[in-house]
């Protein structure tokens, strides 16, 4: 593995430097492994039809990563990796997203894997509105799983945007959703959501508004039926992506992003106990890796814990090569 900065505390290993554009990871810890699944494409644009997916598993917590192995590739569609997540049997879950060529159509499919090998699908839900994207999916603690939406057209002027919950209770074969708000302006959806379960009925989400200000909390303290908004001090952005992972041995919330103009993979904590209300006092910043600062052509972070081992994916280079890369640090309470 390879240092990739003065003053940090994380190690950095290539996962995947195919030619072409290696784009949005997701990571996810299971069984005696970590899996990160990706996109492999032309160019930055999620209707790419060269784009397909692709996952390779690490066993020595993020250090090497095993040979690439097809996923999903569909000549007449685009298609993105939007979110991951571990089902009730302990097999990872993953979001796909795909784009139809030169439409605006899109759907997502949910695919399982048990050792990254071998993928099945599970289910393709009908939904209304069809999200621009589906998040990372939570196991629910009472049981069941759970993911955040959002859809937006990203017209300025259009109240077209909306947000809300998918809820599955049969392991992912069937999804119900749930509309939270709509009628919204792009700056006001809660896009790129990292989602949390706290525990007694209490969520967290973390998201960007597009508006220009900081990173918004969203806290629900009733098993995810109302939620409240709350202003953060994760004012260091610039179209990040926030991942998140609650410790629940040391009660610590971890919030990851990537900081894409400045090229800086950041990590930020906060006691459990300290949110929504002090959701403005979130530690300092923590430059744990960088990379390119070649604006949308880096960044994407998103984290799984393995161990003691923090493991945060992301994305770094310039159109039209990039390249998926894994930091590795010590959890905040090993």
């Amino acid at each position: 593995m390879k240092k990739v900065m003065a003053g940090g505390n994380a190690d950095v290993a290539i996962v995947s430097g195919a030619k072409g554009y290696n784009a949005w990871p997701m990571a996810v810890a299971i069984r005696d492994r970590v899996l990160c699944v990706y996109s492999v494409g032309d160019r930055h644009d999620p209707g790419d039809p060269a784009q397909n997916v692709y996952c390779r598993a690490s066993f020595d917590q993020g250090k090497t990563w095993a040979e690439e192995v097809l996923v999903t590739a569909r000549r007449e569609y685009g298609e993105t990796v939007t979110g991951k997540g571990i089902n009730e049997n302990g097999d990872a879950l993953f979001w796909v997203r795909s784009f139809i060529q030169n439409t605006p159509e899109r759907h997502h499919e949910l695919f399982r894997t048990s050792d990254g090998r071998k993928f099945e699908k599970v289910s393709a839900p009908k939904l209304n509105p069809e999200p621009m994207q589906i998040t990372d999916i939570v196991a629910l603690s009472g049981g069941g799983l759970a993911a955040m939406w959002f859809e937006t057209g990203y017209q300025p002027g259009r109240k077209d945007g909306s947000w809300g919950l998918l809820v599955s209770g049969d392991n992912g074969k069937t999804w119900s959703q749930t509309v939270v708000e709509s009628g919204l302006l792009p700056g006001e959806v809660p896009q790129e959501q990292a989602m949390i379960e706290l525990g007694g009925g209490r969520f967290a989400m973390l998201s960007r508004l597009n508006d220009g200000k900081a990173q918004t909390l969203f806290y629900s303290a009733d098993n995810k039926i109302t939620w409240r908004q709350f202003a953060t001090n994760l004012d260091d952005l610039y179209n990040n992506t926030p991942t998140m992972y609650f410790d629940r041995a040391s009660q610590m919330v971890t919030c990851c992003y990537y900081q894409r103009n400045l090229g800086r993979l950041l990590r930020r904590t906060i006691p459990a106990d300290d949110l929504p209300e002090r959701a403005d006092h979130w530690s300092a910043p923590e430059e744990i890796a960088c990379g390119s600062k070649c604006n949308c052509d880096a960044g994407n972070a998103n984290m799984t814990q393995s161990g003691t081992k923090q493991l945060v994916v992301f994305y770094s280079g310039k159109t039209p090569d990039t390249s998926i890369f894994c930091a590795v640090a010590d959890a905040p309470n090993a």
